[in-house]
């Protein structure tokens, strides 16, 4: 038996040795998450991701001061086969907290809305009708017929771009319009959002698109303009659409940067018009 080794394992030992060389494996198996390493991006990938950051950068610099807002404009809404026009009144305060009044030409009070983070508020006075609800983002979705929610509303009014959660951007041209498109998807490579930026080149927001789980659009926001004020830097007007039709709209004539408010004005009670 020469140039071989016999190693004699006895029945317990070779039962001991199973275990272990079992607690091997499953040691090394669960170094494995069964996806493979990412691929490495090419150069005009990378130079997309970075162009993204620096987008991204942007937007965040915008208005990062403006963290109330009252104002005064006019508001149309498009409902079925009807456009309603109003004036309306508003307060906002990051990252929710909202008041709305609207009024016919004449200046009386349509409805005013309202939330306080908590509850939800409609006064619907030309009704003699009050409600209030769960300040859930399903309430406010089945007011304006379009899914948005009031955190999302009230980045619009304070001149930021709403983000949705996402995972990875890129930066694309957009040959048809002539500016460059951010495009966001999340974890799952699912398009969330897109921003087309202005082609001034300052990190402008021409548009916004908010998509869903099957990548058909909840909705899109159009900006048009800008105000004077140099304490308010906002668009003059702003377009919510669905993917069908336009939705409201919104002109913003005059603008107060960071008014003082209290709690109490975004809580509603029946009759008062306010703000």
């Amino acid at each position: 038996m020469s140039g071989t080794l016999f190693l004699l394992v006895s029945p317990v030992s070779r039962g001991l040795w199973a275990v272990v060389w079992l607690a091997v494996c499953l040691a090394a198996c669960s170094t494995w998450t069964g996806q493979r390493p990412p691929k490495p991006l090419t150069a005009a990938e990378q130079a997309a991701a970075a162009a993204a950051r620096e987008a991204l950068d942007q937007l965040d610099a915008h208005n990062p001061g403006l963290l109330a807002v009252k104002g005064l404009g006019s508001f149309t809404l498009w409902r079925q086969n009807t456009v309603q026009r109003a004036r309306v009144a508003w307060v906002g305060q990051r990252p929710d907290k909202l008041r709305l009044l609207l009024r016919d030409i004449s200046g009386v009070p349509i409805a005013t809305l309202a939330n306080d983070g908590t509850w939800f508020y409609l006064d619907a006075h030309s009704e003699g009708r009050f409600y209030r609800k769960s300040a859930s983002d399903a309430t406010l979705r089945r007011l304006l017929l379009v899914a948005i929610d009031a955190e999302e509303i009230v980045s619009l009014l304070t001149g930021r771009i709403p983000l949705r959660p996402f995972h990875t951007a890129r930066l694309h041209p957009d040959p048809v319009g002539g500016r460059d498109v951010l495009w966001l998807w999340d974890g799952s490579g699912r398009l969330v959002e897109k921003i087309h930026l202005d082609p001034d080149g300052q990190g402008r927001v021409r548009r916004i698109e908010m998509f869903d789980n099957g990548n058909r659009l909840l909705y899109g926001v159009d900006f048009s303009g800008r105000l004077g004020a140099s304490d308010c830097p906002l668009p003059a007007e702003l377009t919510v659409s669905s993917a069908a039709q336009p939705v409201f709209r919104l002109q913003i004539e005059r603008c107060w940067a960071n008014p003082a408010l209290t709690a109490e004005i975004f809580r509603l009670r029946p009759g008062a018009a306010g703000p």
